[in-house]
């Protein structure tokens, strides 16, 4: 039996910045603009020729960056650019993000969320690293519940509008593969654990309590 609940009251904290169809970038934030590694600008300079925006030769991009984001469903999602400072005791496992790509549902590494201006609009992005497709033959035969591919890394670094991202997953490093696959793919293999109680949550619309960070 679960209890009647209400959504608590959830006002943004300090610092937020409402990016609009639900979603809220949270802090931490730059204070000024900083410049990206050599992935990332290549990533930022792809989406922005698709968009059709020109640059010069030598352009160098530098933004200011985000490191969360509060999805419609009430996940907050994070990113690597925070996350990986932290100690292994504090931190949240939150910056893996199911995305839709090309109309399909693929999984993504966020290394920070930014704003950026794309000819006339000033767009909330988030720059990933994607994942490889799923092993669709393992998916089949585990009755759908083994959902396990590669990390792609610096090989696949995108820059994709804030909403592609469909939800906040975890994924945990795929130690099963290995033992039984030498097919060149089981290094910096991961597996799918989606969060635990998110239909329960998007069902209630009961969001995660939000705090600032530092």
């Amino acid at each position: 039996m679960i209890p009647d609940l209400e959504p608590p009251e959830n006002p943004l904290p300090r610092g937020s910045k409402d990016v609009g169809n639900g979603f809220v970038f949270l802090t931490a934030t730059d204070g000024a603009s900083r410049g990206v590694d050599e992935f990332e600008a290549r990533a930022l300079k792809t989406y922005l020729a698709a968009a059709g925006q020109r640059m010069t030769e030598n352009w160098i991009p530098s933004v200011v960056r985000w490191s969360r984001l509060r999805l419609p469903n009430g996940q907050v999602a994070r990113s690597a650019w925070k996350e990986s400072l932290k100690p292994i005791n504090r931190l949240r496992c939150a910056r893996n993000v199911k995305v839709r790509c090309a109309n399909k549902m693929r999984f993504a590494e966020v290394h920070f969320y930014l704003i950026f201006k794309v000819g006339d609009v000033r767009k909330p992005l988030a720059v990933v690293s994607m994942y490889g497709e799923h092993h669709a033959e393992l998916f089949q035969e585990s009755s759908k519940t083994y959902v396990t591919m590669q990390h792609l890394g610096n090989s696949d670094v995108r820059v994709i509008d804030v909403d592609c991202i469909q939800s906040a997953v975890m994924l945990a490093p795929d130690q099963q593969y290995p033992k039984v696959h030498h097919d060149g793919s089981e290094l910096n293999r991961w597996y799918l654990m989606e969060k635990p109680g998110l239909k329960l949550l998007e069902r209630m619309e009961v969001a995660e309590v939000l705090v600032a960070e530092e």
